[in-house]
């Protein structure tokens, strides 16, 4: 096994929203309801892309941070 972080690129945020919804949609549902136009927009606003890592083994993609 060879854990390695990659760096995500500027155009990968559809793949990066697909992470993060799946990790926290159950949760904001619960509180405020889910709004995807207005969590797209937050992603691609609040946060920085240099902010996310892939999580790499062997060059596969097995997770975010």
């Amino acid at each position: 096994m060879s854990i390695k972080l990659q760096p995500i690129t500027d155009n990968e945020c559809e793949s990066i929203f697909f992470v993060v919804k799946r990790a926290i949609f159950e949760h904001v549902d619960v509180v405020s309801d889910w709004d995807e136009d207005f969590q797209i927009y937050r992603l691609k606003i609040d946060y920085a892309s240099n902010w996310f890592y892939w999580l790499c083994d062997s060059n596969q993609r097995i997770g975010l941070v």
